[in-house]
């Protein structure tokens, strides 16, 4: 006969997982990566992919924040802030994935820096 367990939830924790909880991008909960802040540049055909509300997906599913706006040199250009494996794995899927269909034929990463603080609640897109 199988043996059933009762566990109590405790009332002040919330009913969603983890990377649900409103208190991930606020660092409410322990970090165990460094912050880190990076700025970048896409270049290649990204135009015309819905790349934007693609690259803000992943974020979002990444638990990354920023932002992202396509420059007036046909790139697009942006900021990524969060965990430092988040950032790098953000910013392996800009370079080697993308939106399905566009070709990013380069990525520049500028400015890293180890941040206090996110800056950032959730990842926007600019015009």
């Amino acid at each position: 006969m199988p043996i059933s367990v009762y566990v109590p939830r405790a009332r002040h924790l919330p009913r969603y997982g983890l990377m649900d909880s409103p208190y991930v991008n606020n660092r409410a909960l322990v970090q165990h990566e460094p912050l880190v802040q990076v700025d970048f540049e896409l270049f290649g055909d990204v135009e015309g992919f819905n790349f934007r509300a693609y690259t803000k997906e992943k974020a979002l599913q990444l638990g990354v924040t920023g932002w992202m706006k396509c420059s007036r040199k046909h790139t697009v250009v942006g900021q990524l802030q969060g965990d430092k494996d988040r950032v790098n794995d953000m910013a392996k899927w800009l370079a080697a994935q993308g939106a399905p269909g566009a070709k990013v034929s380069r990525l520049e990463l500028r400015h890293w820096q180890i941040i206090d603080g996110l800056t950032m609640r959730d990842f926007s897109l600019r015009f």
